[in-house]
């Protein structure tokens, strides 16, 4: 009897696992960076659904260096600021551009003693690298830093600063008129690739959901 019902529940799982990776065939995983995911990506994955119905994105909120095994992530959105792996396929998505952002209504000027520079942890150096790129000088006699990018983000829409931030961290606030960029953004000299485990083209999720992100992208200003 043992013998039996141990054969029944190993059929079962073998019929259970067969079901998830039927299921699983138009299942992406994705990997991006936790703030570019809640302020750009999530808004707009409507359109993703839409033009793609019949694929479930699963969405992981992470950054820098990915491990395609032991994480399981099919497909990354990340910024070029460290080396992968030679056997990953990257498809260059877009350019990297940052600049100063202040609530609506908030006057700014860099060199006056009412600047508040919001930092984040996650790139200390960027004030100091738009600074050098812009060819602006910038004088703040207090500074605070965050952990996250969302959180000094929604630090300087609570007229608590100016934050450095990527444009695509912020476009969406720009947009519905929570936050203002008086500096406009500029090139840092960064990009931002789609990464894989495997070659984009021969996927046919990887390679749909890359198309519908550099649609995207090529509307973002």
């Amino acid at each position: 009897m043992k013998q039996v019902t141990s054969r029944i529940f190993d059929e079962l799982l073998h019929v259970s696992d067969r079901i998830r990776s039927a299921a699983g065939e138009n299942v992406l995983t994705l990997s991006c960076e936790p703030t570019i995911a809640m302020k750009w990506l999530i808004p707009k994955l409507g359109s993703f659904q839409a033009a793609c119905p019949d694929i479930t994105l699963h969405l992981v909120a992470a950054g820098g260096a990915v491990d395609f095994r032991r994480t399981r992530v099919d497909i990354a959105f990340r910024r070029n600021d460290f080396k992968w792996d030679e056997a990953v396929d990257a498809l260059f998505i877009c350019k990297e551009r940052t600049g100063p952002v202040v609530a609506k209504g908030q006057s700014m000027s860099l060199t006056g003693d009412e600047l508040v520079c919001l930092h984040t942890s996650s790139r200390p150096a960027a004030w100091a690298a738009w600074s050098a790129i812009s060819g602006t000088t910038v004088a703040s006699k207090r500074e605070v830093t965050y952990e996250h990018f969302y959180l000094s983000i929604q630090a300087a829409t609570a007229g608590l600063g100016a934050a450095i931030a990527s444009f695509l961290m912020v476009q969406e606030d720009i947009s519905t008129g929570q936050l203002t960029a008086p500096y406009g953004f500029v090139e840092d000299g960064s990009a931002y690739y789609l990464l894989s485990p495997e070659p984009i083209s021969e996927c046919d999720s990887r390679q749909r959901f890359a198309n519908w992100l550099s649609q995207e992208m090529s509307k973002a200003k």
